[in-house]
């Protein structure tokens, strides 16, 4: 899904008054997932946010876990997309956005957030924060910085 913001005015110091914003929750299914990066990362003419759930494990957003082959193979076509438009991983290495109700299971990095190299000058930060609702996983909050 992808939500587009406009503005009267230019927006972060630049001559856009638009951007996109693309956000998925990616239903594991065997090897495939609900949400194909061929849809997530579009090639992106200005400014692009994408973030999501989509239920990958990878090294770049978590070098500390194990992954396997079956991780390995799903992973990669995202992050091969992610190159290929020169899109970056806002997400601070390691740190986890979903943290199971049982024991058993142990912490994750499932949710993604990326940006183009034409919004990178204006993430100053990318903050992880528990809701309210009590969900299982973290929301997302992007500061915005503009150049002076």
């Amino acid at each position: 899904m992808a939500v587009n913001f406009h503005s009267p005015e230019p927006l972060f110091d630049s001559a856009y008054n638009m951007f996109p914003l693309y956000n998925a929750y990616s239903i594991p299914s065997g090897i495939h997932r609900s949400v194909s990066p061929l849809d997530l990362f579009p090639q992106p003419d200005f400014r692009t946010l994408v973030y999501g759930d989509l239920n990958i494990h990878y090294s770049t957003s978590n070098a500390a876990r194990f992954l396997s082959n079956h991780d390995q193979f799903i992973s990669s076509p995202y992050f091969n997309k992610v190159s290929a438009l020169l899109f970056s991983l806002l997400n601070t290495p390691a740190v986890y956005t979903r943290f199971p109700f049982t024991t058993n299971l142990c912490p994750a990095v499932l949710d993604l957030s990326f940006a183009n190299t034409a919004w990178l000058p204006y993430c100053s930060s990318w903050n992880l924060s528990l809701p309210p609702t009590g969900s299982e996983h973290t929301t997302l909050s992007i500061a915005v910085a503009t150049r002076s």
